[in-house]
């Protein structure tokens, strides 16, 4: 039925796009878009839409497709979107989200908070945003110096700030100590 069909369009929508073919990705999803009742349906076959239509360098129009989708997979996706918008604020307003309310006094954030928080640090560098980075180390600092990543907590979010032709290696640094996981990958892992 339609529905049999708007989930195997979603399929091959997704074996498009893994294959770097957007276009395609599109299309399938076009040709199958009547049957998608179901919210969970709806919602995957928009976050492909979304991450085929990124990849076709339309970010703003990306980013619309996941209007009102807070779930994580959502989240991530809009992170992954973002990112290659470069739109630094809105990335560290999506990390602020993820990253949530620091840990009690003398507590250590989780694992996943403090990779959330350093790369909301990163971006708050790359956007420029002093006011924001000073928020951030009064609200996250004392939890971040228990952290396994306190050291490069320490180097991005510096008072004294970072000089234009640091951030690029701060960055790799970053990405490389606490990696982002994309769509894509997602994806892969759960085949």
């Amino acid at each position: 039925g339609p529905e049999d069909r708007a989930e195997v369009g979603a399929r091959l929508a997704m074996a498009w796009l893994l294959g770097g073919k957007a276009d395609q990705a599109l299309e399938a999803l076009a040709s199958t878009r009547d049957g998608a009742t179901t919210p969970e349906l709806r919602r995957e076959r928009a976050r492909i839409e979304a991450r085929a239509i990124a990849a076709q360098g339309r970010v703003a129009e990306a980013l619309s497709r996941l209007e009102g989708d807070m779930e994580q997979e959502g989240e991530e996706l809009r992170l992954e979107i973002q990112r290659q918008g470069r739109d630094w604020n809105a990335v560290a307003a999506t990390l602020a989200r993820r990253a949530g309310d620091p840990p009690a006094a003398g507590e250590a954030p989780s694992q996943a908070q403090a990779r959330a928080v350093l790369h909301q640090a990163t971006a708050l560098v790359l956007a420029g945003d002093a006011t924001g980075m000073a928020r951030l180390r009064e609200r996250f600092g004392a939890a971040m110096e228990r952290s396994e990543i306190a050291y490069l907590f320490r180097i991005v979010s510096a008072e004294a700030g970072l000089k234009p032709g640091d951030i690029a290696s701060i960055v790799q640094r970053v990405n490389a100590a606490a990696p982002y996981q994309t769509f894509l990958q997602a994806y892969r892992q759960k085949l």
